[in-house]
């Protein structure tokens, strides 16, 4: 079974059948989905740590969400807000991100985390998969200027699409929801390349 974690784009966001078409579910495999909308980068983080804790799976696929989203709790689940979308009873959130919430800061936060859930990984021999959201574009730039060291770190090869591809690059212009989300079309293009990673690193067979 392939474990998958991640945010709104790996749990079907705006689909209609979401258990059908969102892509964890086009792959070629059996899979255990556990995207969520609104999900940080602390949780996919600490739900991989908690998933492979308890079982190995024959891949784990971690698919990143955005640096910027800070993790909030409604009614004890997490969630997220993140810069420019704020609830209105968040009344904090815009004096936060505007004088507390450091873009550098996050990015390298990530970037540990990316580098921590590979070396944890590898010591527990679970064969993994990493890909982002959206490819890196000028936070690549950032990465390169301010945390060279963490950057040369990370492993390209078990990272679909990096550094400049991900799931909005991949799907390219398909057709999207209000929200943004990829629709059937989208996820059809994801999976896709997901397939084709994980057939070219003969992660399984």
């Amino acid at each position: 079974m392939i474990l998958v974690i991640g945010d709104s784009f790996t749990y079907g966001e705006e689909l209609t059948n979401r258990t059908k078409d969102a892509w964890p579910f086009l792959l070629s495999f059996d899979v255990k989905n556990l995207g969520k909308s609104g999900s940080s980068l602390d949780r996919i983080f600490r739900l991989a740590i908690e998933e492979t804790s308890k079982q190995n799976y024959e891949l784990v696929i971690i698919a990143w969400s955005f640096p910027n989203r800070l993790e909030v709790y409604e009614d004890g689940e997490p969630t997220c807000i993140n810069t420019g979308n704020f609830e209105h009873k968040y009344k904090w959130a815009p004096e936060y991100f505007k004088y507390s919430y450091d873009e550098i800061f996050s990015f390298r936060k990530w970037f540990t985390q990316i580098l921590a859930l590979q070396g944890y990984f590898e010591s527990i021999n679970q064969p993994y998969l990493f890909c982002n959201v959206a490819g890196l574009k000028g936070h690549y730039k950032i990465a390169q200027n301010e945390f060279p060291y963490l950057l040369n770190k990370v492993n390209p090869k078990f990272y679909a699409g990096w550094p400049q591809n991900g799931m909005i690059e991949w799907a390219g212009d398909c057709p999207r929801g209000p929200n943004g989300h990829p629709l059937e079309l989208g996820h059809q293009r994801i999976a896709q390349k997901i397939n084709e990673h994980i057939r070219n690193i003969s992660r399984l067979s």
